[in-house]
């Protein structure tokens, strides 16, 4: 009788939610075109905290830096396991698991246009098998042209750089609209993968741009180190997206808080998990914006960034 105290002592101790069916072991798969650093740094100690803990109960298997024309097998490997959930990093993997499974739950990190893409019926209401994040990144590739406006007010012509598959060709007709409407000229160069960057780069010189707006790309993010040499040896500051893209050298970056978002990936998850399906999970999008600023490149473009801006940097490189 004190044996059944104790088990109902423990159970009753442990946090709403927190319990999860005794001795059950989850799945969980990952698939990135990238390195998934950051859901082996934030997302699964953050999963670790609710209650999913790898080793214990939770059992995860990673495909990383897997080429985008190798992505729809992975895909298929991936789900044939079973798996209880898969996290797709990137748009270009929840396209290709979204093609291999309709039952296997999936948890977009992230996509730009879930509904345009058909992964979902909606954001509120997905109804599938399909949830997660979106990016809203027709937003953001505007807002980074007015930055670099604001840092640099006497250029009048700016170049985007867009894949040229057209994968995100609206976010980079957003920064021309925007672009328009504040009198500047912006010209389009496209490029898919490092072997295009070079002419990409000598369209934009012959065009005479001056400085670079990068659209949200997970080719893009990949290859940020890649693309600021480029950007800096052509003499174009250049705004990015992601945090680590301005550590790699770009002259600013404007994007989502990436470990908030990761972590949420984590809550997500967790909720899927134990039990509630996708399509009643509406899609998420980003609340937390960060703002880097490189004053090391700065410098060695020969540009004085104004105190103001700093002082609104979420980080400032030195």
């Amino acid at each position: 009788m004190r044996l059944l105290f104790a088990v109902a002592a423990v159970v009753a101790s442990l946090a709403p939610g927190m319990a999860q069916e005794l001795g059950r072991m989850y799945r969980i798969a990952v698939l990135s075109p990238g390195d998934p650093e950051i859901i082996r740094r934030v997302t699964l100690p953050e999963l670790a905290t609710l209650g999913f803990v790898r080793g214990k109960n939770l059992v995860v298997t990673i495909r990383s830096n897997v080429p985008f024309d190798e992505l729809p097998a992975a895909a298929r490997d991936l789900v044939a396991d079973r798996p209880d959930l898969v996290i797709a990093v990137s748009g270009l993997a929840v396209k290709a698991l979204a093609a291999a499974s309709q039952s296997t739950p999936i948890l977009m990190s992230f996509a730009d246009d879930p509904v345009g893409e058909r992964f979902v019926a909606s954001l509120n209401r997905p109804g599938g098998n399909i949830t997660g994040q979106t990016l809203d990144s027709d937003q953001q590739s505007p807002k980074r042209l007015e930055l670099l406006h604001e840092l640099l007010p006497f250029v009048r012509r700016f170049a985007v750089l867009s894949s040229a598959t057209g994968s995100n060709e609206h976010q980079a007709s957003e920064v021309v609209t925007r672009g328009r409407r504040l009198g500047l000229e912006v010209v389009v160069a496209r490029a898919s993968k490092p072997e295009e960057y070079e002419h990409a780069f000598a369209q934009m010189k012959t065009a005479g741009a001056e400085a670079l707006v990068i659209v949200s790309d997970t080719k893009f993010a990949r290859d940020a180190e890649t693309l600021a040499r480029f950007a800096n040896g052509a003499g174009l500051p250049t705004a990015c997206e992601w945090d680590y893209m301005a550590r790699s050298g770009c002259l600013l970056s404007f994007g989502p808080d990436n470990d908030d978002l990761r972590r949420r990936t984590a809550h997500l998850a967790a909720r899927i998990l134990r039990g509630t399906p996708p399509s009643e999970l509406p899609v998420e999008g980003p609340d937390r914006f960060e703002l880097v600023l490189n004053l090391k490149t700065a410098k060695a473009l020969g540009i004085s960034v104004p105190p103001l801006l700093i002082a609104r940097a979420d980080e400032v490189i030195e």
